[in-house]
């Protein structure tokens, strides 16, 4: 029952490649749907998108729920996130909608440590690509049960959490010591 079991990505939930909708039909642009790229892909959640299209532009598109697993698979290979509210994305990104069986968050972390096995299958082209077939193939190891993904992803999210609580100390600590810096090689106060 405890066995760790091998699944390509197919077995874990639906995959789902992303489109654009035209660019020369204005009414489908600059709305209030998120449509994620990858430069929206900077952080673990995805709460927002640089670019954003309408109701009709969200119509062309295919939609995918909260919790989809977002992977870029051209150029940028393995930048992933998950989306925190329905989203649609561009073709770069493949997104996974898990099954009932299978955690997001895990399958977040799991393809964030298989990242380089990832640029193995997109190959050293000028613009890698892994297609959609390669995607869904890709394998990864899954513990047999939706608990023990769930217990692990829960250690490794509050780990974020405790690592982005110290990045800000540090960042308060690196703005105060550069305040500190400005009076003190200033001549502005005097120690002695």
């Amino acid at each position: 029952s405890g066995e760790w079991v091998e699944k390509k990505i197919c077995e874990v939930g639906k995959v789902i490649t992303g489109s654009t909708p035209s660019r020369s039909n204005p009414d489908l642009w600059n709305g209030n749907f998120v449509w994620v790229s990858a430069q929206d892909l900077k952080s673990k959640y995805i709460v927002d998108s640089v670019e954003k299209i309408t109701e009709d532009g969200k119509n062309t598109c295919r939609v995918l729920p909260p919790n989809s697993v977002l992977v870029t698979c051209i150029a940028s290979i393995g930048l992933n996130a998950l989306s925190k509210m329905a989203c649609a994305t561009n073709q770069q990104i493949n997104s996974v909608v898990c099954n009932s069986d299978n955690e997001p968050e895990f399958l977040y972390y799991q393809i964030n440590n298989n990242v380089e096995n990832l640029k193995m299958i997109a190959g050293q082209t000028a613009v890698p690509i892994i297609n959609k077939g390669q995607f869904e193939n890709f394998t990864l190891m899954f513990p047999n049960t939706k608990p023990e993904q769930t217990a692990i992803a829960n250690i490794l999210t509050d780990m974020d959490n405790e690592i982005a609580q110290l990045e800000k100390e540090r960042d308060k600590y690196k703005d105060l010591k550069a305040g500190m810096m400005q009076v003190l090689l200033t001549g502005r106060v005097r120690l002695v």
